[in-house]
């Protein structure tokens, strides 16, 4: 399961106590309100809930309880959570002497000379076979 970054729902669980009180203050402030329904509502989706009180009481235990050890994780869960090393890093540990830096040059193809354009579309000469009507049919 997909857990939510601790540091993030801290932050907008203080945003939301923050805005829980200045949006009763400032009723007629319409910035205030669009900011504590945005926040209510990144809180409901980062915890699954569909309230605003069961998402804050939801992202308040989250917050509450200690973040899993490595240890407790089952082993893809504990690969995923370890740092990850590029492979050019451990080379580069292992190796007395780096590689040289290798430039790549990209060439693009000579672009050739333009085909000719098609002929341009001409209106219909409708003063000498007379104006149609709507149903298309030549005015005699």
């Amino acid at each position: 399961m997909l857990l939510p970054d601790r540091t993030t729902v801290s932050r907008l669980l203080r945003a939301f106590r923050a805005l829980e009180r200045t949006v009763p203050a400032r009723p007629h402030d319409p910035a205030a309100r669009r900011r504590l329904e945005d926040t209510t509502y990144t809180l409901c989706v980062l915890m699954g809930e569909r309230t605003a009180g069961a998402a804050v009481r939801a992202a308040e235990r989250y917050v509450a309880r200690p973040a899993p050890s490595a240890a407790s994780l089952p082993a893809a869960a504990a690969a995923a959570l370890a740092p990850a090393v590029p492979p050019s890093a451990a080379r580069v540990a292992s190796d007395p002497q780096p590689p040289l830096l290798r430039t790549t040059v990209l060439t693009t193809p000579v672009l050739q000379e333009a085909a000719p354009a098609a002929p341009a579309l001409q209106a219909p000469d409708l003063e000498s076979r007379g104006s149609a009507p709507a149903g298309g049919v030549p005015a005699e």
